[in-house]
């Protein structure tokens, strides 16, 4: 797990440096962190205490999942380049889709491309659990007609052909707490189920899969989560106790299946491999849940981001009612967040710093895990209405803690229930 941890480490410190790449010359050779660089190991290393970042935007959009027929009547019908060489498209390539503004397409809009598999069998039962389908890449409709429309590709993490399929893209939240570290010797008493399905990649069959790779396991939505840990067991021989030798993390559950991105396994999962949920009350305490012994102000003060020479700024604030962490109707937003994508189609470079904050009527904990909720409110929107990419959004949370407002009167406490959007460019 050491080199899993450190890869992933390496990853986010890329995707950091793309954000706001170091100038040549002089700042190149120096050995001094950046102010990004030193944010992102404060948050890694206090901020979020022992939580990890379990299920990634890889896992939700370029993994696979097994439902029911998902309709075709929206697909890829061409491409800008049409070479009759070229099947695979990627990253920034222009394609066609078959539905313009009649059928309610407005520019804009953003889908998300998928291919249709093959029919998926229980392989222990031989029951249908339905059509395996593996995300490609995110597509933004940039020139509209009456009967079809372009689309960017945006993210594409597999190649995009002719002939995938397109659905609306629906932004889903990523997983970011404790992993589960599970010393008991007796399997926790609660449903379990086996591994019927192993994949990596649709084009290539996997007999069995490690750590950071996918199965499916005969367990739906009616009795798992997305989030939930589960333990892979194996009974050696009768008369003997079963041998609990992994873990995993519930990506996406379906109505008769989920998938479940592999953790930890001492052997290679395949099917066959027994399962069984670890019910909530045994999975570990996120930080969110956690009484600190550690002022958090002075802390979290450090993480602030200075604008620095030679970059702008424009901000928003989003305000909540008591106690909800989520907003009905964002459209009063609406020139606000004009003002936002106004802003951004300006610069070269950007990045959105989100700051979630409650009043003081609550308990630290309760108002901690508040504020993150709204937080990640307002990223899935950006997300999924602006089109903004996920790794050019930073998110901070602090309860009531350092509220922009001193919560004296009803009217300074409704002002702090707010999320703060920051937008600094160059």
């Amino acid at each position: 797990m050491r080199k899993t941890s450190l890869f992933l480490f390496i990853i986010i410190m890329v995707t950091v440096g793309l954000v706001f790449p170091q100038a040549q010359g002089e700042k190149e050779k120096k050995s001094k962190l950046s102010q990004h660089e030193k944010l992102s190991l404060i948050k890694r290393a206090y901020a979020y205490m022992e939580e990890q970042l379990l299920v990634t935007p890889t896992d939700l959009y370029c993994s696979y999942f097994i439902r029911g027929k998902i309709s075709e009547d929206l697909k890829i019908i061409g491409a800008d380049e049409m070479d009759t060489l070229r099947e695979n498209y990627t990253t920034d390539d222009k394609m066609h889709i078959n539905n313009g503004s009649k059928s309610g397409i407005k520019e804009g809009d953003l889908f998300l491309v998928i291919q249709k598999g093959f029919k998926v069998s229980n392989l222990l039962t031989r029951d249908t659990l339905g059509i395996l389908y593996a995300p490609k890449s995110l597509a933004q409709v940039t020139c509209l007609y009456e009967e079809s429309a372009t689309v960017t590709l945006i993210n594409a993490c597999h190649p995009v052909n002719i002939g995938d399929i397109v659905v609306p893209f629906k932004a889903r939240q990523t997983i970011f707490k404790k992993k589960i570290d599970y010393k008991r010797c007796h399997l926790p008493e609660a449903i379990g189920g086996n591994v019927v399905y192993t994949s990596f990649f649709m084009q290539s069959r996997r007999l069995n899969v490690g750590p950071e790779e996918y199965v499916t396991i005969d367990m739906g939505k009616a009795l798992i989560s997305e989030g939930n840990f589960v333990l892979f067991y194996r009974g050696l021989r009768k008369g003997l106790p079963p041998v609990i030798f992994g873990s995993g993390i519930v990506v996406t559950a379906e109505n008769n299946n989920s998938t479940v991105k592999v953790l930890e396994s001492a052997w290679p999962v395949e099917v066959g491999t027994r399962v069984v949920l670890v019910p909530t009350s045994e999975e570990p305490i996120s930080a969110t849940q956690k009484t600190e012994d550690i002022p958090i102000v002075e802390t979290l003060k450090a993480e602030e981001r200075t604008v620095a020479p030679g970059e702008d700024t424009t901000e928003v604030n989003i305000w909540f009612d008591m106690n909800e962490k989520s907003i009905a109707d964002m459209s009063k937003y609406a020139e606000d967040f004009e003002k936002i994508k106004a802003f951004i189609a300006s610069k070269s470079q950007y990045v959105v710093v989100l700051r979630g904050y409650t009043c003081s009527i609550g308990g630290l904990d309760y108002n901690l895990a508040l504020s993150k909720d709204r937080v990640e409110f307002v990223k899935a929107y950006l997300i999924n209405s602006l089109a903004i990419p996920e790794n050019f959004i930073e998110t901070h949370f602090y309860g009531e803690k350092d509220a922009p407002f001193d919560n004296t009167s009803e009217e300074q406490r409704r002002k702090n229930r707010s999320v703060n959007i920051q937008v600094i460019g160059k």
